[in-house]
């Protein structure tokens, strides 16, 4: 069975463990094609790690992710870093309920 990528991708970023506690401290659309994700520096490598096994090794195909380094998080832009991937998502994250 296929896995449904948005579906994973929309529970790595919004679940939460059972102290409350999510890899993404805050993410929203910030322009019409960039969605940001904003990740603890705690948490970065089991972000990652949730991303690669969503997505496979091949996410990092292109030369990596490109992220800016921020004093307690690290912000991608989910937008750029999976256009290789066929998602929506827009359709998981509507901008509506989701601008940054």
């Amino acid at each position: 069975m296929d896995k449904n990528y948005e579906l994973e991708l929309y529970k790595l970023i919004t679940d939460k463990d059972e102290l409350g506690i999510s890899y993404v401290d805050e993410f929203g659309w910030v322009d019409d094609l960039e969605f940001c994700v904003w990740v603890s520096n705690r948490f970065f490598k089991d972000f990652m790690d949730g991303l690669t096994n969503i997505f496979g090794c091949n996410l990092y195909d292109d030369g990596g992710i490109e992220a800016t380094l921020q004093s307690d998080c690290v912000c991608i832009d989910l937008y750029s870093a999976l256009e290789i991937f066929d998602l929506d998502l827009e359709r998981v994250f509507p901008k509506s309920k989701h601008w940054h």
